[in-house]
């Protein structure tokens, strides 16, 4: 009698973990509505960022810097016909050299020290050091070469090359972030 006693109270407890298990298994519904994935956070397209960082290394960030500078100077330049260069590549590589040389001194400078005035101008300090070191190396820089003809070639110049710098350098930072470029991740 014990024994039967004994399978009997097996059998509820088989029964009983059986009805717990049934209870903790989802319903038909529950399996049916697909659980949200989490959206991964997208970078919007423009982000302010100061230091125009490319690369971590920053000998290969400033060659990257460099190379914007050239495309995108030669490009708005040819295209407003507003900077003569000349046919002399070497002053066209040397103005950009020293430009994209100064820009940077200038910007480590600015971010090391003078962080809050640069986000309380929203970047017109930027701009009008910008203004000045193209003014400067056209001036001063390189004797017996004059790049633009007016000051007024010069603002719309150094206007355009923000605009159309900021443009492909985060078209570049988009796609190192996806690991398309510079076999970043």
């Amino acid at each position: 009698m014990n024994e039967k006693k004994s399978n009997q109270e097996e059998r509820r407890d088989e029964d009983t973990l059986k009805d717990e298990r049934l209870e903790s298994r989802p319903s038909t519904e529950e399996k049916e509505r697909p659980t949200p994935l989490p959206q991964p956070r997208t970078r919007p397209f423009f982000v302010l960022e100061f230091g125009r960082i490319l690369h971590r290394n920053r000998f290969i960030n400033f060659g990257l810097m460099y190379s914007v500078n050239l495309t995108v100077m030669l490009a708005v330049g040819t295209f407003l016909s507003v900077a003569d260069f000349g046919s002399r590549l070497e002053v066209f590589l040397g103005f950009v050299l020293s430009y994209t040389l100064l820009e940077a001194l200038f910007q480590r400078y600015v971010i090391v020290r003078h962080l809050p005035l640069a986000l309380k101008t929203f970047g017109l300090l930027f701009f009008l050091v910008y203004l000045m070191l193209l003014y400067g190396l056209d001036t001063w820089g390189w004797t017996g070469v004059s790049v633009f003809s007016n000051e007024t070639e010069l603002i719309v110049f150094t206007a355009s090359m923000i605009v159309v710098r900021f443009i492909v350098i985060s078209g570049m930072r988009r796609l190192r972030d996806r690991g398309n470029l510079l076999g970043h991740r």
